[in-house]
């Protein structure tokens, strides 16, 4: 899942860490506060007086055709959006369309949540109309609700039902809603008869024999999103980071991957070679920045790169630096094993880490022949970092 992480990793980081600097003060949240009035508001108030902050989100893929579409709402006058991350999951770009009629692309993603469904992304512009939040408390079964959104692309129409049930689906805090939701509507704000918003429209059971059955994440998991340090992505990026056999599938003019076949790899430098492990696939040629890109299923992900170091513990030093900063702690690490044998030498560490919501075993690794010194990254499951050991192992440079 992570095939290219290191890549992205190395030509990206000191572009991000300037971006995050400039930008972290301007991605803490100052949308409007629904206050403490319990005054219920006519429905066509609430759309009057919110429809201006309410957007259409497209996804936009690698030949800059709209893939799928959904809704979302403006929570900073600055450009600051949320939708649904899966109306946006996988693009290449995106659009966000303005009631005005106004269309911004080349969109940044701020923050995501995939456990929770949830994107920020960030528009250049100023001065934009923006929604009234909620709190984090969660609205109540029986209590009112409203729905605005784009629903089979018919924008700005509202809907009203109840919150039916708070649930707890997959780990996750969902209001079970009766207000129509239909594709198009995904992303939009959930609002109390207060005209607060409350959630965010998810989902719809479309079973046989399943009526009305609508589902919003509830807007703390925003609020929580607003909270956090601004990742600072394109589009591209994050979908090459979290897709990555997607990107490689559609690369133009990429080579077919080679499949373990017991022969030997060698990356175009010449510098690398390799027996390919039973069950590996090897791009061939390798991504760009990278010696060596293989995967076992969805097992197991290694990366080797030719490092900038110049001793085999300071490229170890320096790339858990970079994996601690990218994926947070760093759980039940093995111990350092090293292994020096005459002008060559060798780093390696297992650890957990936790990369969107689930647990991987996280092998970090550094390779030292002589003056030719390589780092190396293995993500697997935890069946599967074995078969990382062995690859890293298996290589001869």
């Amino acid at each position: 899942m992570a095939q290219r992480v290191i890549i992205l990793l190395l030509t990206s980081l000191i572009v991000s860490v300037y971006a995050a600097a400039q930008n972290s003060l301007s991605f803490l949240p100052q949308q409007k506060s629904g206050g403490t009035s319990s005054i219920a508001m006519e429905p066509r108030d609430i759309l009057q007086r919110e429809s201006p902050a309410i957007v259409t989100v497209l996804s936009v893929d690698r030949s800059g055709r709209s893939k799928k579409q959904g809704s979302g709402f403006i929570v900073r006058s600055n450009g600051v959006v949320v939708t649904n991350f899966h109306v946006v999951q996988g693009s290449q770009d995106a659009q966000v369309r303005l009631k005005s009629g106004e269309i911004y692309e080349n969109v940044t993603v701020l923050q995501y949540d995939a456990r929770h469904d949830l994107i920020v992304l960030k528009i250049a512009a100023v001065g934009l109309p923006t929604v009234t939040m909620g709190s984090i408390k969660m609205p109540d079964a029986g209590d009112w609700a409203y729905a605005i959104g784009s629903p089979e692309g018919l924008h700005y129409t509202i809907s009203n039902g109840m919150i039916s049930a708070q649930r707890v689906v997959e780990g996750t805090d969902m209001l079970q809603i009766t207000v129509p939701i239909s594709p198009g509507s995904s992303g939009g704000p959930l609002y109390n008869n207060q005209g607060q918003v409350v959630g965010i429209t998810t989902l719809a059971y479309v079973e046989e024999g399943a009526q009305n059955l609508n589902f919003a994440v509830p807007v703390k998991y925003v609020l929580g999103l607003l909270d956090s340090p601004p990742r600072n992505l394109t589009m591209a990026q994050l979908t090459a980071q979290l897709h990555p056999e997607e990107e490689a599938r559609a690369a133009p003019n990429k080579p077919p991957d080679r499949m373990s076949n017991g022969g030997i790899y060698s990356d175009p430098s010449g510098l690398l070679h390799l027996k390919i492990p039973q069950g590996w696939r090897v791009d061939d040629p390798p991504p760009k920045d990278a010696l060596l890109s293989m995967s076992k299923g969805d097992q197991a992900v290694v990366v080797v790169y030719k490092s900038g170091q110049t001793t085999v513990d300071r490229e170890f030093a320096a790339a858990k630096q970079v994996f601690a900063k990218e994926f947070g702690e760093m759980k039940d690490c093995t111990k350092v094993e090293k292994v020096d044998r005459q002008d060559q030498h060798l780093r390696i560490q297992v650890c957990v880490i936790t990369l969107d919501g689930k647990l991987r075993v996280l092998t970090i690794g550094a390779l030292q022949n002589g003056d030719r010194i390589l780092g190396s990254m293995g993500l697997s499951t935890k069946d599967g970092y074995e078969d990382v050991l062995n690859a890293i192992g298996a290589l001869e440079f």
